[in-house]
């Protein structure tokens, strides 16, 4: 019977697997796939980059694939939906763990066809890299609060560092070790005031200090390279961006951080009544309520968890991105499979009714939505902030793909004897993925140069000034920009040269144009047209 059960989950993971790869290309890159793709590139040569503790785990992953620019994202989204099944085995590790085998595979059949976790596992970023590792430490956890020795808080020392090296959003969960010991372990506070609750927290913790001793001093040793590293930089006067500035509330939008927050719990009700359906919200909710009604300290500890996950992506957030909502979501379906295995237990004859509802949920909405993303993207159901990020933003590989095809079309410059394009788009480096050889350096029918602009437009100067040296050098020079961009006016460029609009570019729900000019000097143009 187990070597049964062991082989219909492997089964179930390779099956989930194969779903999340085929046509596994056919949303195009996005912006940050192809920064992880060039930063995977140099990781294990570069220390800046490898000791920088800033998603630092995706870059050593993707690196083991040796993943280059011609073919990289095919490459690197495998490997990220490869790593992903870690997470869908975290999710039947943790669910088994507390409720037993049939909880267990509910919770694992839910999250292998889930469209919240199968959209992100489809795309190279760091966010189901992380979240994997956080459900596998939601159940280390779970194993050393409920028998704590030596060396299981070795290895939970561990994976705590693991998981926060893996994405810095991760770093409440350094919390949860001793929450985890009070809940299972601890009686129930005698009083609810601060002093009351210092000391009944240090009275039920004092027979494990020596074990969370050994979790935390593994841990802090594990960060003394990028600690140590970071230091330097400092010290030396050179920036080290741990968390991108947009992400930190007040600098990329005019709210309170109450109002702040309150949006962003509104936007996490929305993201999960879209991508999760209505029906498997709903049923979530339930089973929270449920587990913490029936198993109060199992309850405690998920919901626990779950806030933790939350914590940093709503507090801090200005603009709540849905992939940081992906440790939750496993450990969500946990719940889930809670459910399901009481109903199972208390009313056997409910299970028919569970299958009916999961084989509902499975053929209306699941299945549906894969369908969907395998072969047109644009038509799924997905949040605003999603179809802004993944296709409309100048982030989007849309109109890009088009535009890098459309090159191979173009006159020859003299005297590269190539096609030469400046790019003066929000999210170039990409363009490289799909054009190969296109450095200077290199012998690729296409040239292209990606133009520094600045986040305010600062180097628009510099920008006119390399534009003038190749029109000086080449007698043929394209320019693919994005008017629209919110960085720079447009207008600013527009009296320097003679433009000749070859092609407008479109993204999906009416999003930012990319357009191909040809440009030539005012004096050229004057006399070519003599």
């Amino acid at each position: 019977m187990i070597r049964r059960d062991w082989l219909v989950i492997i089964i179930l993971l390779w099956i989930a697997f194969f779903v999340r790869i085929h046509e596994i290309t056919t949303l195009p890159p996005f912006n940050d796939e192809s920064l992880h793709i060039r930063r995977a590139e140099v990781v294990f040569s570069d220390r800046d980059i490898a000791l920088t503790p800033s998603k630092t785990l995706v870059y050593f992953w993707l690196g083991l694939f040796d993943v280059d620019r011609e073919g990289g994202v095919w490459v690197a989204r495998v490997a990220t939906s490869l790593f992903s099944l870690l997470g869908l085995a975290g999710v039947y590790a943790t669910a088994r763990y507390i409720f037993g085998r049939f909880g267990g595979f509910v919770s694992l059949l839910l999250a292998a066809f889930s469209p919240f976790l199968f959209f992100f596992d489809r795309i190279a970023l760091s966010d189901p890299f992380a979240a994997a590792l956080v459900i596998i430490f939601v159940w280390s956890t779970l194993r050393f609060a409920q028998r704590p020795q030596s060396f299981t808080a070795l290895g939970l020392g561990m994976m705590l560092f693991l998981t926060i090296y893996a994405k810095i959003l991760n770093l409440p969960f350094v919390a949860l070790p001793p929450i985890a010991l009070l809940i299972y372990h601890a009686p129930k506070p005698p009083r609810y005031t601060p002093h009351a609750m210092w000391q009944w927290g240090y009275h039920n913790l004092s027979p494990y200090w020596r074990k969370l001793g050994i979790v935390y001093t593994t841990f802090v040793v594990c960060w003394l390279p990028s600690t140590l590293h970071v230091i330097e930089r400092t010290l030396t006067g050179q920036r080290v961006m741990i968390v991108n500035n947009n992400l930190v509330v007040g600098l990329a939008e005019e709210k309170t951080p109450l109002e702040t927050i309150l949006q962003n719990f509104r936007t996490v009700w929305n993201i999960h009544w879209i991508l999760h359906s209505p029906l498997l919200w709903l049923t979530i909710i339930i089973a929270f309520v449920l587990i913490l009604w029936q198993f109060p300290r199992h309850g405690l500890f998920l919901f626990v968890s779950i806030a933790l996950a939350w914590c940093m992506p709503i507090i801090l957030s200005a603009e709540l991105s849905t992939r940081y909502l992906l440790p939750a979501v496993l450990i969500s379906f946990v719940g889930v499979g809670g459910l399901a295995e009481i109903l199972r237990k208390t009313h056997p004859k409910t299970q028919w009714i569970i299958w009916g509802l999961i084989s509902t949920w499975l053929v209306f909405y699941g299945i549906p939505f894969i369908r969907t993303a395998w072969h047109d993207p644009t038509e799924l159901s997905l949040p605003t902030r999603d179809q802004w990020e993944y296709f409309s933003n100048f982030s989007s590989g849309y109109a890009l793909v088009d535009a890098a095809q459309d090159f191979y079309q173009l006159p020859i410059s003299q005297p590269s004897n190539r096609v030469h394009i400046l790019g003066l788009v929000g999210s170039c480096h990409q363009i490289r993925l799909y054009l190969p050889d296109a450095y200077a350096e290199d012998n690729g029918p296409v040239w292209l140069t990606c133009l520094e602009f600045g986040w305010q437009g600062e180097l628009l100067p510099q920008v006119i000034e390399t534009i003038q040296a190749h029109l000086e050098t080449e007698s043929q020079v394209y320019l693919l920009i994005e008017p629209d961009l919110p960085f720079f006016e447009f207008s600013a460029l527009e009296g320097y040269w003679h433009w000749e609009q070859i092609k407008v570019y479109s993204r999906p729900y009416d999003g930012m144009k990319v357009v191909l000019y040809h440009i030539q000097a005012l004096d050229e143009s004057s006399s070519n047209k003599e």
